[in-house]
């Protein structure tokens, strides 16, 4: 009669069968039994298993190279770039590239979203919603909104740690995984790891306030760092208990955002409305009848008052939105918007739609800056200033940053007749050029008060920019900027008579001549309309500029920016 084997020894056998051939070395005991401790532990959890990186690198499928250059040096994985807040303000994204966002991944969908939540959470969980978080607060009385200041700053590296020990992870595997999802020893915001890790270790905050509400007839939810408590009227006198709970549990509340709303009031949780039902809000309703109508009866065109590049999208996205809320509401408007004809419109905006996305690309590089908000235009001095830095700016991004990619057409193969043929790169024309630096122009000078128009009639030919505001006593400046490609056949003709014919026009003086250079990909540069290198270029702009302002009394300045494929030399 054999003897039956235990359940620890059914599971040491698996444990061996488990562990690859050539990811780990024999193991000590010591090391055996640390390992075996983890293995049954995740197993229990429904966790992988892992032994060390090269382990790791295996079962997420990357090079551990690459995942051991990024434990040595994060900067080389992260790129850190402003986003303006709604309410003012800036906010610091940090987000991974490609490479280490998919590293990331692998932990979130590997790991973290197995590991248990409370059912308290709706952000960032799977099924769960800003729906399903404003559902629990319908028909309250009251309705209280607390907003946690820097809720990603807050949550430091060694908390994350503890989330991987405690899953079931060896020291070395939780740090190195805690590594991996931290940057700079906090949580980066901007990084797919990161909300479902807030979730998982502010839970000992959701536990003590879920158990305290249900004491008292509250109900409480959270979604990401919005913390939503509900009730009767007694809740206020409660509210001085439920900020010092947060803030023993290491959080900070932004007093500006703390709200509270009484059942007279649009009772608000998420951005949805909950007084007697969900509802997206009587408003919002409102106007997206009004937009739809307004679309139907004068066009798509003439409603884009904006001239936003994605206005279907955005159109079609509020109205899904509503649609998740409201179904019966929203579908009868989506039908109406999916009878028109967008295809000449989205053709249309192709060019726009081109430059937003190339700005956006430019926004989130880790050395873009936006606009000093604290700038004050209060005179024509002031106007020139800001639009000097500007171009200096686009100078700057596009010659020592290499931001080209919006003003070339790549290289790409076609099929003619059954042959394969090769289209060389090649710049881009004026008209496509021009969408991109429109919304740069835009992004630096609206926040100063400063208007831009693009290809404005002026009776004598269209300008290509202008620059508008109106400082003390009501006085409107301008500035004139012509805007030619250095081979366009039109570059001298630009320059000696449609600026100066515009500036005549005109009852500011001051203009731009923006002259953009390139050479291909062999360092030959176009030698259309004369056989000129770079610095005899820059030579006859500025001699040109020279007399133009000389004999006319303008006072126009020639910006030079080279968007070649390689950087020119200047004796080129």
């Amino acid at each position: 009669m054999q003897n039956e084997i235990t359940r620890d020894e059914r599971l040491k056998i698996i444990f061996e069968d488990y562990i690859e051939d050539g990811i780990i070395p024999q193991l000590t005991e010591d090391k055996y039994e640390e390992n075996f401790r983890s293995f049954k532990k995740l197993k229990r959890n429904r966790l992988p298993y892992i032994y060390d990186i090269n382990h790791f690198c295996k079962l997420s499928n990357s090079s551990p190279k690459q995942v051991k250059l990024y434990l040595k040096n994060k900067e080389v994985a992260y790129s850190t770039f402003p986003v303006p807040k709604k309410n003012g303000g800036i906010r610091k994204i940090t987000a991974p590239y490609i490479k280490m966002k998919s590293i990331q991944r692998w932990i979130l969908d590997n790991i973290l979203y197995k590991m248990k939540v409370g059912d308290c959470v709706h952000g960032f969980v799977p099924k769960r919603s800003i729906l399903t978080n404003a559902s629990i607060h319908v028909n309250q009385e009251l309705v209280l909104g607390i907003d946690l200041k820097d809720f990603f700053p807050r949550i430091n590296f060694r908390s994350v740690f503890r989330i991987f020990r405690s899953a079931g992870y060896t020291k070395n595997i939780a740090w190195a995984l805690a590594d991996l999802c931290t940057y700079h020893w906090i949580l980066p915001q901007g990084a797919p790891s990161s909300p479902m890790l807030a979730n998982l270790v502010t839970a000992k905050l959701d536990n003590k306030l879920t158990e305290y509400c249900k004491k008292r007839g509250f109900q409480y939810s959270r979604y990401a760092d919005d913390i939503t408590i509900s009730g009767s009227f007694r809740l206020p006198l409660f509210k001085r208990r439920i900020f010092k709970i947060i803030e023993i549990c290491g959080f900070l509340i932004n007093e500006e955002k703390t709200r509270l709303y009484s059942k007279g009031s649009r009772q608000k949780v998420t951005g949805l409305v909950v007084n007697d039902k969900i509802s997206i809000g009587r408003k919002k309703k409102k106007n997206l009848r009004a937009t739809v109508h307004n679309i139907l009866k004068n066009g798509i065109e003439n409603e884009n008052r904006k001239n936003e590049p994605f206005f279907k999208e955005k159109i079609f996205g509020e109205l899904g939105f509503a649609k998740m809320v409201d179904p019966d509401f929203a579908n009868p408007l989506i039908d109406k918007l999916k009878c028109l004809n967008w295809e000449g419109f989205v053709q249309e905006m192709a060019d726009s739609r081109e430059g937003e996305l190339s700005m956006r690309s430019l926004e989130k590089k880790y050395y873009y800056y936006p606009v000093d908000m604290n700038q004050t235009i209060e005179s024509e001095s002031d106007f020139l200033v800001a639009i000097s830095s500007t171009l200096e700016e686009l100078k700057h991004y596009v010659e020592d940053r290499r931001w080209i990619e919006p003003f070339w057409d790549d290289a790409r193969e076609e099929e003619i007749n059954g042959e394969k043929y090769t289209t060389k790169a090649i710049p881009k024309k004026e008209p496509k050029i021009q969408p991109t630096l429109h919304i740069f122009f835009e992004r630096s000078l609206n926040p100063l008060g400063i208007h831009v128009l693009r290809e404005t009639e002026e009776g004598i030919g269209k300008l290509d920019f202008k620059f508008l505001i109106t400082i003390k006593k009501r006085i409107p400046v301008n500035v004139c900027v012509e805007f030619k490609l250095a081979h366009n056949e039109e570059l001298e003709h630009g320059l000696m008579t449609q600026l100066p014919l515009y500036l005549k026009a005109s009852p500011s003086k001051s203009g731009i001549f923006l002259v953009m250079w390139f050479k291909d990909e062999n360092g030959k540069y176009f030698n259309k309309p004369v056989s000129r290198n770079k610095s005899q270029m820059i030579e006859y702009l500025e001699e040109t500029v020279k007399k133009i302002n000389k004999e006319e009394e303008f006072e126009i300045k020639s910006i030079f920016i080279d968007a070649s494929k390689r950087p020119s030399a200047s004796h080129t």
